[in-house]
Formats: C-alpha cells, structure tokens, sequence
C-alpha cells in the first residue's frame, strides 16, 4: 500500500512542509543524502532522527507522495528515480532554470509545482470576480532585489522567487496574453497586459525599493481590494472625510478598510497557503487541484522569458 510520504531534502521548505503534512496526520520523512550538512543537522535537531530517511532507502518504498524541495537545479533529476514508485510528485518552484531541461522531461502532466499562494484565503473570492467579469483592472508591485545575476536579461531574482506572483496573477485570470507595452530599465521593469476576463493589468517591478509585494484589484462599482502584503486583503468601498481644524487645516479622505478573507489558523507555525495545497495533495483529484502541472508552469515562465523580445 502506497501510504508513505517523502520529502526530498532537510531545507526551510522541506521543513515546512513535513510539518504541516504531519498536521494532517500523514506518516512523513524527510530524505536526505548527507548527515554532515547544517540542514540535516538543523532538522534533526528539530525534529529527531524519526522524521529522516536516506534517500537510498527512501527510493524502496512504495511512496503515496513525494515532494522536491531540493535547489531548482536538482529537482528534475532528484525525482527520477522515483517516477515508478511515486503515486504523485510535487517540486518547489521553479521546476528547472534550463527550459531545454524542462521540455526533454517526459512527465510534464503528471508533475505539479508548489505554488502555494494560489491557495491564500482570499484567492477563491477574488478568481469568481474575474470569472464573472466584475474587476476592470489589477495593478501588482513587485519591489524584487536586483540581482546582478540575470535570467534570460531579468534579475534571476524574478524567476526564483516573484514566479509565485507572476502564476497567481496568470491563474487568477485565466491566463496572460502577450504584453502590450514593456518597459526594462536598469532597476525596474514595467508590463501593461491583459487575462482572459481582465482588460488591463500593470506589473511593475521596483528593485530593492523599502514597499511591500501588493496586488489591487480595481472593481466595477469603484471599490477597492488591496493586498499589500499579498498574504492578506483588505476591502476598500467608501471614505471617512476628517474635517479641517485649526491645528490641522487639511480636509483629510482616509479610504476605510475591512478585511476581506482571512486564513483560519489551525497550527502552530502555519504558513499561509501551506496548509491548502497539503490538504489538496493529501486528498488528490486530478481534475480538482489548484496547483499547476510542469506544463502550465512552463507557459508561465516562457511568458517571462519573452519579455526580453
């Protein structure tokens, strides 16, 4: 019986993960290949020698699930050896950093990418505006590092860690055409496009600027939903107006909030969206799961990838 759960290496998110899995009562380890690495010393630390497994002996089980979160350049080769005997394999984003890599893997459907903010509390309400075409414009702000390493002429920094915005937006809206106007500059970088149920949206990227990673969503009746940060969101529909006194002679429009969704703490140490995409692993339909196989990824990264054309 395939009831075994393993995680490919003893990093912060295979740690994460083991601990949420072991939340939801999953029999979990965490593989690893060397004892002598601060990882692997850090985590059995944490959470004793039960919770860890060489990977040798992990590649003989017959494994329900198994997660990748291994650096980018190892997960297509760290999870070969066990497409046999996996029932399901999930990878941290990004898959590869090599597209050649990506398209000679032969199980791009069947392997799905942990992009977990698609499973934050306010996504679902948020994908049903759109769907029924109730939000004229997105407006996301990406202040990145700008790292002097570059992919495909952009900070490498945007594809390693500010792909989770780049799918969230592209699943939220169906989809993400071509760009209309771009504009790369030496720290920052501006794209105006459209979705299939959005006519406009604008992503600017700021490098190294002090602000929060936001997303606003601009609805049809004038009101506002704002996620800044991304984790959370706050619904904006009227003013509170501060009449001028005469100490303060200014009459102030201060735009009154309301939460929007808020994540229902069940742990302790709970990231938010970790704890959905391991309920939707844990209870897998293929038809219904959120997260994105190695194909649809790989659209979102080549979408990227263009932005240098």
């Amino acid at each position: 019986m395939k009831d075994k759960t393993i995680i490919i290496g003893t990093g912060y998110m295979s740690k994460t993960y083991y601990r949420h899995l072991k939340y939801l009562g999953q029999e979990c380890f965490m593989a690893y290949r060397n004892k002598d690495s601060e990882n692997y010393k850090k985590a059995l630390n944490e959470f004793g020698s039960s919770s860890l497994l060489h990977i040798e002996k992990a590649k003989k089980l017959n494994i329900k699930l198994l997660l990748s979160c291994v650096s980018t350049q190892h997960h297509l080769s760290s999870i070969k050896d066990f497409k046999d005997n996996a029932e399901l394999i999930a990878v941290e984003k990004p898959v590869s950093l090599n597209i050649d890599e990506i398209n000679n893997f032969d199980s791009k459907d069947s392997v799905f990418v942990l992009m977990n903010r698609r499973y934050y509390s306010w996504v679902p309400k948020i994908k049903r505006l759109v769907k029924k075409k109730l939000i004229n414009k997105i407006v996301v702000n990406i202040p990145e590092r700008n790292n002097k390493i570059l992919w495909n002429q952009i900070p490498i920094s945007l594809i390693n860690n500010s792909i989770h915005v780049f799918d969230l937006i592209y699943y939220l809206c169906g989809g993400l055409k071509k760009p209309i106007f771009k504009k790369l500059g030496s720290n920052s970088l501006f794209i105006l496009t459209e979705g299939k149920n959005v006519e406009e949206i604008f992503i600017s990227c700021n490098y190294d600027y002090i602000e929060n990673f936001s997303i606003k969503f601009y609805l049809k009746d004038n009101s506002i939903i704002e996620c800044s940060p991304i984790e959370n969101a706050s619904f904006f529909k009227s003013f509170e107006i501060i009449e001028p006194t005469k100490n303060n002679f200014i009459r102030e429009y201060k735009p009154k909030s309301q939460p929007f969704s808020e994540e229902q703490i069940c742990m302790e140490y709970q990231k938010p969206g970790i704890l959905g995409v391991c309920k939707d692993l844990v209870n897998f339909k293929k038809n219904e799961i959120q997260l994105p196989d190695i194909n649809e990824s790989l659209e979102i990264m080549m979408w990227l990838k263009n932005l240098q054309q």
